[in-house]
């Protein structure tokens, strides 16, 4: 189901910016279905996509070998992943795991730089 809200008043990071910068993130994004278990980013590649989840959650997690990883966050309505580009970082550190299914709005690293 489509939500009748704006997008911007379902994530709450871009609904607190004001109307100026909310309205230029909106301009570069898309509006992506993502599925439970989808990687987004694995760690040590490079960022090209920053999302800001509306309904979706997405799990970063750290690598501690070949088989394991420990979730060091959560990211949901409240948020963004990709944080790292605005100082600079352009390869992933962490992986970028969906954990819940829904949408989310994502923009390319690069429009966001």
């Amino acid at each position: 189901m489509i939500s009748t809200q704006p997008a911007s008043a379902v994530n709450r990071l871009l609904a607190a910016l004001p109307d100026k910068d909310r309205q230029r993130i909106l301009a570069g994004c898309d509006q992506v279905e993502l599925a439970s278990h989808d990687i987004l980013h694995e760690a040590g590649t490079r960022l090209r996509h920053v999302y800001f989840p509306t309904s979706a959650f997405i799990s970063l997690v750290t690598p501690l070998d070949a088989c394991a990883g420990l979730e060091v966050a959560l990211v949901g309505n409240e948020g963004m992943t990709g944080i790292a580009l605005m100082l600079g970082v352009t390869v992933c550190p962490l992986n970028h795991l969906v954990q819940g299914a829904g949408r989310a709005l994502r923009m390319s690293a690069t429009a966001f730089g």
